[in-house]
């Protein structure tokens, strides 16, 4: 059973709030009233007391920096052993500034509702996993047209929706879903092409597959394989032969799909979505005097977040891989030989290291 501690600067609501936390079935260790000047030091207390839920009352705080200021004291207590749970103003949008910090701490579970709504809303969310779809929703960033499958992205001017979509829908529907993220440590090193591939492997496992990838890389891959995506825009999907490729969405708009498969790009410029996924997949140049932009990525990263990444290594020889195996020692190594064509990806036995560790996600 849980155990969590409620902070708070209005004594008002600590009355839902505590009611949340306990029709969540979870064991209240503890509430602060606290100020902004004490709000990081209560984070502090709140993290060395050892419990696992932090509800962090942000709506009642004055101060964004003095919130983000306690989340960044809990994460250097506990790391990600702590869930917080951030309460927000009920007008909060998609992609503010605090929301944003949130996600980028870790923080997967925001709740913005009415006062009256509160204690029912915080009980909903603590009853559930986190999920990364929920951060998704929230972060906000080129939201795209609404899917063929009628889902429409929260706006700012229905808060309501917001909530039901965030708490209700993604929940529900996206608990234990695989999903894969691929990203490179470089521009051009076969992101796109091992996504599509992993996406035609799984395919070829049973598995109702669909494959994420941005828009203008989508039309690109029509031009290179003569295939007819003219038309396609932001926030819609074609299928290829049984294959469902979308542009621009999030797995989130792919509900009936059994395992999504994300292109997010550059690394350091998805991080934070790359991080995210079930099981990942980081693309680089497998050459040894290539192993800068990975080894960057590698030394930036905690421990615990590295260690369940597999590296994705694109390697012309047998010498080259065992270089580079050896300087990454510890990690996950995957010698990937990708074919001229990813259509054939039902035939990559190479990729069955990262199919198993998708299978056990499934």
């Amino acid at each position: 059973m849980a155990e969590a501690w409620i902070i708070t600067c209005d004594e008002r609501r600590a009355g839902a709030l505590t009611t949340g936390v306990l029709e969540a079935g979870a064991v209240l260790a503890g509430t602060t009233i606290a100020s902004v000047d004490t709000l990081k030091d209560a984070g502090g207390t709140a993290a060395n007391a050892g419990v696992s839920v932090l509800v962090l009352d942000a709506a009642s705080s004055p101060s964004e920096a003095a919130v983000r200021s306690t989340i960044a004291a809990v994460r250097l207590v506990r790391g990600d052993a702590v869930r917080i749970v951030l309460v927000v103003d009920t007008f909060t949008r998609p992609g503010e500034p605090l929301v944003i910090a949130a996600l980028n701490d870790g923080v997967r579970d925001i709740v913005a509702a009415s006062p009256g709504e509160l204690a029912d809303t915080l009980a909903m969310v603590l009853s559930t996993e986190p999920s990364y779809a929920d951060a998704m929703r929230w972060r906000g960033e080129d939201a795209p047209a609404p899917a063929r499958s009628g889902f429409a992205w929260p706006s700012g001017s229905a808060k309501q929706q917001v909530v039901e979509r965030v708490v209700e829908v993604e929940r529900v529907k996206w608990v234990g879903t695989p999903v894969v993220t691929v990203a490179g440590a470089q521009h051009r090193v076969g992101t796109t092409h091992l996504a599509l591939s992993l996406g035609r492997v799984l395919q070829a496992h049973g598995l109702r597959a669909a494959v994420i990838v941005p828009t203008v890389t989508l039309a690109a891959l029509g031009d290179t394989y003569e295939l007819d995506f003219e038309g396609l825009g932001r926030g819609q999907r074609t299928d290829f032969d049984g294959l469902t490729l979308a542009t621009d969405v999030t797995p989130g708009d792919l509900a009936d799909a059994e395992v999504v498969g994300w292109d997010t790009g550059v690394y350091e410029d998805s991080a934070h979505i790359f991080k995210l996924g079930a099981v990942r997949c980081l693309v680089f140049g497998g050459c040894e005097w290539e192993l800068g932009a990975i080894s960057e990525i590698v030394s930036s990263e905690p421990e615990d977040v590295i260690a369940d990444f597999t590296y994705c290594v694109t390697l012309a020889t047998e010498e080259d891989y065992a270089l580079c195996a050896e300087d990454l020692a510890g990690l996950s190594c995957v010698q990937i030989i990708f074919p001229s064509d990813w259509k054939n990806g039902a035939s990559r036995a190479d990729l069955a290291a990262i199919v198993s560790a998708v299978g056990r996600e499934a």
